[in-house]
């Protein structure tokens, strides 16, 4: 169940990448349903995983879903057929739990902000930290203050050990409700509530609410249901481990499933599904990432752009899963890397690229307020790039603030382009990169900035702004960016 959102926000928003690994052979290449990019991803992120690895990905668009399988044999990257093979999804579960509390509280069977107490049948320890109580939404939301594990967890963790924990050894963290942070504990908690408010067990309430209903046949918290078609989990080292033993906790991190069935639960979200939209509503908001019930949304292109997001981590497993709600795109990455393998946020970061390649292909001809998040829509939209003709152009122009400006600082020159169309990108390194891109707009004196791409702030900044020949200064009046404040103060000259 161990699970590095945080990490995992931080390269979603910045767009990290690693080096790359070669390969003698990448036989994956030779695959002619897949582009170009693609194959330049996997050579990328899979390379470096152990012999016996294998990835199931499935890539949706609206209701179309293209498979895509790899495993990795004698050095030799390979395209199998494993669409309908079954993993360990980890903390991908938590999805599907917080799914049961949607429904749930849609019949009125259970209220978001109930206390917990209400329906334990006995009191939890308290702490100086309980001037809010725990509820059902804080710990589907990850702000119940919880721990990420219980001290006294151990195999074949039991409704004793929890009752032990939670009267004797519960600790709070935070007030519940004031602040993130990520817990297996909460949501194995939750499913355990689950349980006893409708006195179902956990694998009967996923078959008839959730996996019936939406024919995701192959999913199932039980491996003896589909113990025939499991991918072996492996450990840092690429030698076969056992499956993780089901426990009391089992709703944060026990199901097994298909990117088959996982590509169905991502398509009925971009359907018109009541109980998944209650799911996806916003529970808690911070500047880089909301939370709703289950679901990361990872912000980005100035706070214009949203992905919903979760992954999972077990011994020998690793997942990962993307949707984007306004373009109706989805990847699913399910794979037999462990957890604890160095490299194990490369089924993340390989998800994110895929995601970004279908992003960019389905958005490039579609106009809308989260049109150019990536370099290359914004090319593609109108930005460019200090060394572009066009660019260079407009210094030749002294009309108003449409031109190239420039000031040093600290022995390198910073260049902020205001060009036609309301547009404007800012260059920190001199190179033929643009390094923020957005709008502005001008009324009277003032200037308000709104970024959407790039190192982009997630909220606008208003300045007022004094234009002198070939001079140009900003005043600040109201921006909670520090670094776009910093970079628009002094005093800028127009390049000739």
């Amino acid at each position: 169940m161990r699970s590095n959102l945080l990490t995992i926000i931080l390269i979603l928003i910045s767009f990290l990448n690693c080096e790359n690994d070669v390969l003698s052979q990448i036989s994956v290449a030779d695959n002619k349903s897949l582009s170009q990019s693609q194959k330049d991803s996997f050579i990328k992120y899979v390379s470096g995983f152990p012999n016996g690895t294998q990835l199931s990905i499935a890539i949706i668009t609206n209701n179309d879903v293209n498979y895509i399988g790899i495993k990795k044999v004698n050095n030799i990257l390979l395209s199998i057929n494993n669409k309908d093979s079954v993993f360990e999804i980890g903390s991908i579960t938590k999805l599907f739990t917080s799914t049961l509390l949607a429904e749930l509280t849609q019949e009125k069977v259970i209220t978001l902000d109930d206390p917990i107490e209400n329906a334990l049948p006995y009191k939890l320890r308290k702490s100086e930290k309980d001037r809010m109580l725990i509820t059902y939404k804080t710990l589907a939301n990850h702000t119940s203050g919880l721990p990420r594990m219980p001290d006294n967890y151990m195999t074949g963790y039991d409704s004793v050990l929890l009752r032990e924990y939670l009267q004797k050894q519960l600790s709070l963290s935070s007030v519940p409700g004031e602040k993130y942070q990520y817990s297996n504990l909460g949501v194995g908690i939750l499913g355990y509530l689950l349980e006893l408010k409708t006195g179902k067990p956990y694998e009967e309430l996923l078959q008839r609410n959730i996996f019936s209903k939406y024919k995701m046949s192959s999913s199932t918290s039980e491996i003896i249901k589909v113990k025939d078609r499991v991918v072996s989990g492996r450990d840092s080292s690429g030698n076969t481990i056992p499956n993780w033993r089901s426990d009391i906790l089992r709703a944060a991190g026990g199901i097994m499933s298909d990117v088959t069935d996982l590509s169905k639960y991502v398509i009925a979200n971009f359907s018109n599904d009541s109980i998944l939209s209650f799911q996806r509503q916003k529970t808690y908001t911070s500047d880089q990432m909301d939370l709703a019930l289950g679901w990361h949304i990872i912000k980005f292109g100035g706070n214009t752009c949203s992905w919903y997001f979760h992954n999972g981590g077990m011994d020998g497993y690793r997942s990962s899963l993307l949707m984007d709600l306004n373009t109706k795109c989805g990847v699913v990455i399910l794979s037999n890397v462990s957890s604890s393998h160095s490299k194990n946020e490369n089924i993340d970061k390989l998800c994110n690229e895929l995601m970004k390649q279908l992003f960019i292909t389905t958005n490039k001809n579609n106009s809308s307020i989260c049109e150019a998040p990536f370099l290359e829509l914004a090319f593609f939209n109108g930005w460019g790039t200090d060394k572009n003709d066009s660019i260079n152009l407009l210094a030749k122009s002294s009309e108003g603030i449409i031109g190239v400006w420039q000031k040093q600082n600290s022995g390198r020159i910073i260049t902020r382009t205001f060009l036609p169309g309301n547009k404007v990108q800012s260059d920190f390194s001199g190179d033929a990169e643009i390094d923020v891109w957005g709008y502005y707009q001008l009324n009277g004196n003032q200037i308000e900035f709104r970024d959407i791409g790039g190192a982009a702030c997630n909220t606008s900044g208003l300045y007022e702004y004094c234009l002198i020949n070939d001079t140009l200064s900003f005043k600040l009046l109201n921006d909670s960016c520090d670094g776009r404040s910093i970079e628009l103060s002094g005093i800028w000259s127009r390049k000739k």
